[in-house]
């Protein structure tokens, strides 16, 4: 949709194609009772989510690297919209929140030759989305000299 290719072109800066099959485009209803205080925790650049601490109650649904579309029809990429004003009325209601993730999967997973394989090590692959100013860290841990 249109508001997905919008998100997309704000959170990366730059307009991109990614194609339907490597996103999920998601929905989560956030109850908030009456008076209650919500811990928001998260930081957002254009939508994306750049960091988000283990105690924030939107941790139980949002992850780094999500791309926040809107929370009660608002629109999140928007100039003027800011998130903590969605939860400045102390009465109870139900925030709709609908983000986007990118899945974390390849097309094909690649060939290791078995005179490269390893007995009794696991072999796993993912996919790592790198977007413009995130960090990024990787930590390779050895074992008897080996990753």
């Amino acid at each position: 949709s249109q508001l997905i290719a919008n998100a997309i072109h704000h959170a990366l800066r730059k307009p991109a194609k990614i194609p339907a099959e490597y996103i999920d485009k998601l929905t989560h209803d956030m109850a908030i009772g009456d008076g209650e205080s919500v811990k928001i925790n998260l930081s957002l650049k254009h939508g994306l989510v750049i960091d988000i601490d283990d105690d924030s109650q939107l941790s139980s649904f949002l992850s780094i690297g999500d791309v926040l579309l809107t929370v009660n029809d608002k629109v999140v990429s928007k100039p003027d919209f800011k998130l903590q004003d969605q939860f400045k009325d102390k009465a109870a209601k139900t925030l709709t929140f609908t983000y986007i993730r990118f899945k974390a999967f390849l097309q094909e997973e690649p060939k290791i030759d078995d005179a490269d394989r390893r007995d009794n090590f696991a072999y796993r692959f993912g996919v790592i989305y790198l977007y413009q100013s995130m960090h990024f860290g990787l930590v390779f841990q050895g074992h008897e000299g080996r990753v």
